[in-house]
């Protein structure tokens, strides 16, 4: 008699790059129980990037506008949840969302087992969070590091670009004052990049959303190619999939990089790029060699840098 597959369900919702690192749950829960049967449940905007992870067999989206803010946003959330999740039954429930408010969604979710995160971000400082992601999957943990394993992606096909195309991302890093800006690269530094990388007989080709075309200003008179807000989830993956490299802040993009194997150079600011960044030859950090690096805890920036930058338009100037 054929053994009835593990029904799995993981929670987790946004944004962008944390999808990308907490799909190295994916090759752990099949490697442990090949003929499982995964439901993801993510936010509505991710559900083409979640669609492109061979392993998921099954997709369910909440609407991302109520995952925070008020305290009706939260109870209508886990009445979402209930609402989509009241008739199906799971032998797992991994609830990889980190703080203390996701623990009540047991009380809407029929499962034999949860795992989910200690703590209030259940990452070790310094190792790499898609370490620790794989480690919630099994529900184990061991002394050092592990190579990190990703998931089978379905990359859609896209236009042939040169061999020589490299991708800058600019924009993104958005937060509330007075913290918005704070991880990312001025962009009139990433305009000398790109003058010496076109120097070097390069293609340059800018990536981001609509909210990031503001940084095309900053490139006027440059012979650099603008995809800002003209990219899906889906031409996004194909481009940094057929690029020769990336080179971005901490950002989605820079996750979705390392999660294609596509060569890296990521800048870092007050983030950590341990946490970020899995030991690979193909991905390179630049960071501060402060004393007081990193200065970020996941929740809360060191204020008094923040206090020291003036904001000019959607950049800061450094004093």
């Amino acid at each position: 008699m054929k053994k009835k597959c593990d029904r799995i369900l993981i929670i987790k919702i946004g944004a962008l790059g944390d999808i990308a690192l907490a799909s190295s749950i994916l090759p752990a829960l099949k490697e442990s129980s090949p003929d499982s049967h995964i439901t993801w449940l993510c936010g509505d905007d991710l559900e083409q990037l979640v669609a492109n992870f061979s392993e998921v067999d099954k997709i369910i989206t909440v609407p991302r506008r109520f995952v925070s803010g008020t305290v009706f946003h939260k109870i209508v959330f886990c009445m979402i949840v209930w609402l989509k999740l009241s008739l199906s039954h799971y032998d797992l429930c991994i609830i990889a969302q980190q703080g203390k408010r996701y623990r009540i969604l047991p009380i809407f979710i029929s499962a034999k087992r949860f795992r989910f995160f200690l703590g209030r971000s259940g990452n070790i400082p310094g190792r790499y969070r898609g370490t620790d992601y794989a480690r919630l999957a099994v529900g184990s943990d061991s002394e050092g590091d592990i190579p990190p394993t990703f998931p089978k992606i379905n990359i859609p096909p896209a236009a042939p670009l040169t061999t020589r195309n490299i991708l800058l991302f600019v924009g993104g890093a958005y937060y509330e004052e007075p913290f918005d800006g704070l991880r990312r690269y001025s962009a009139e530094k990433y305009r000398l990049i790109a003058e010496r990388l076109l120097s070097a007989g390069y293609q340059v080709t800018l990536i981001g959303s609509k909210a990031d075309r503001w940084v095309e200003s900053h490139f006027e008179g440059l012979d650099v190619t603008s995809a800002l807000g003209k990219t899906t989830i889906n031409s996004l993956l194909a481009i940094i999939a057929s690029s020769s490299a990336l080179i971005s802040h901490d950002s989605g993009p820079m996750h979705l990089a390392v999660l294609l194997q596509t060569p890296l150079v990521a800048i870092f600011g007050p983030t950590w790029h341990k946490d970020c960044l899995p030991r690979d030859g193909k991905f390179a950090a630049i960071y501060p060699e402060l004393p007081c690096y990193p200065c970020y805890d996941g929740k809360y920036f060191a204020f008094a840098c923040a206090k020291k930058r003036k904001k000019v338009g959607n950049t800061f100037e450094e004093p």
